[in-house]
């Protein structure tokens, strides 16, 4: 089925004249007051007769299925699945590219008149300080916050269930305690799925690690699970006996420590895992090493005090339910190892040769600005924003790497080597 673009406001018009109440759908309107209409490039689209042409090809489709398997309820609908799903609320998007301070801020903006329906439940509703950056060393190279609320799944299981005449059924299994679970049932354990991950990486580009034959940066990592632990109670005990590690324990009040006992470091290349479980402020903390714990949880310099992460997301939403970042230092790695493998004979083929020059300025790209790259998800009162802070804008940069993905297609499909080259998607 073809996509249908029902609103499409190119540049040239804005150019022309601004965009205003009288030039735009009132939905279209709420959009674009969202992202940079005074940028280089706008997309606006409304999405209602999309929704309804989604709906009516489901309906064939599930007909056609009905013809040859009796077994597919009757009283499935898919405009039934749409409204269960909050699919129903999406009502328009828009998409900008700007170019500021040496870089490029693309944003997007998803209307759903504040919904909080079904998977759009997923990202909670509350925006915050980003927890990662005031955990994370300062000199952190990747950043990651996900804000993740399953807590409304069971309403989403239940009426999908109803709507297949299996509702009863399913109110029977999940409303069993099961031992597994610590005497909860499946409809408790899914109500506490309301947690945020927060994960950090800090690359280390002086001191190397060789592995079969390939040349890495050392890193140390700490994550810490907020909300979550409870769940320690019912299988973090199960985790430590089968990881078949040794494990130092320790109590302290409400903390309870899990340290790779020293001995066992010298086979993980020096590192030792800790995992903490903070009862009192519900936590689970995981460290390569315990000086890396102690470091996050301590007053040791954190993420968004450091220069580069305050540059990168300047201007960003200081806000928000989830966060991805990464260094310009991490960028420059990538630079080096794409060098590297050149010095090393491993992009000697034929079939790369034809996509070279397209890597080339891929790499030129993502290295180009001062600053490293950022990306942001916040839920607002009315719909969902996303800006991704990039040395590119998004315009059109995945058309145009078309013909690089088919000839990283070819030369993937021949080559047998011990560097993968990423392909694109």
């Amino acid at each position: 089925m073809k996509k249908r673009y029902l609103s499409l406001v190119p540049i040239a018009a804005i150019m022309v004249s601004p965009l205003s109440a009288a030039t735009l759908k009132p939905s279209l309107e709420k959009v674009a007051a969202k992202v940079d209409t005074d940028g280089d490039f706008l997309q606006l689209n409304k999405f209602d007769g999309d929704l309804a042409t989604l709906k009516e090809y489901g309906e064939l489709v599930l007909d056609i299925a009905r013809a040859e398997n009796s077994e597919i309820p009757a009283a499935l609908k898919v405009g039934k699945l749409f409204e269960v799903l909050g699919l129903n609320a999406l009502q328009a998007t828009a998409s900008s590219s700007k170019k500021v301070d040496g870089s490029w801020n693309n944003r997007a903006y998803l209307w759903t008149g504040g919904s909080q329906k079904g998977i759009l439940s997923l990202y909670g509703k509350a925006n915050e300080k980003y927890e990662v950056a005031a955990f994370a060393p300062e000199s952190t190279d990747v950043a990651l916050q996900l804000r993740i609320n399953l807590s409304q799944m069971n309403k989403v299981i239940t009426e999908i269930a109803d709507a297949i005449g299996q509702g009863d059924m399913m109110r029977k299994e999940f409303g069993k305690p099961q031992q597994e679970m610590g005497g909860m049932t499946p409809f408790q354990l899914i109500e506490k799925l309301d947690f945020r991950v927060s994960i950090a990486i800090d690359i280390d580009r002086k001191n190397r690690l060789v592995m079969q034959g390939a040349d890495a940066p050392g890193a140390e990592l700490v994550a810490r699970i907020d909300n979550a632990a409870w769940a320690w109670g019912i299988f973090g005990e199960q985790f430590i006996v089968e990881s078949g590690m040794p494990w130092d324990k320790k109590l302290a009040g409400q903390v309870t420590t899990y340290t790779l006992k020293e001995e066992a470091a010298k086979d993980l290349m020096g590192y030792r895992p800790v995992i903490c479980i903070d009862k009192a402020k519900n936590y689970i903390w995981v460290a390569s090493k315990p000086s890396v714990l102690a470091a996050a949880r301590g007053d040791a310099p954190k993420l968004k005090d450091g220069a580069g992460f305050k540059k990168t997301m300047a201007t960003l939403p200081q806000n928000g339910n989830s966060l991805a970042y990464v260094s310009k230092d991490l960028l420059d790695e990538l630079v080096s190892q794409y060098k590297m493998a050149g010095k090393n004979g491993l992009l000697d083929d034929p079939q790369f040769e034809i996509a070279k020059p397209l890597v080339d300025k891929m790499i030129a790209d993502l290295t180009g600005s001062d600053s490293g790259m950022a990306a942001v998800i916040s839920v607002d009162e009315q719909g969902m924003n996303s800006v991704l802070r990039a040395p590119f804008p998004v315009k059109n940069y995945l058309d145009k790497l078309t013909p690089l993905v088919g000839a990283l297609g070819a030369f993937g499909a021949s080559a047998n080597r011990v560097m993968e080259v990423p392909r694109l998607r």
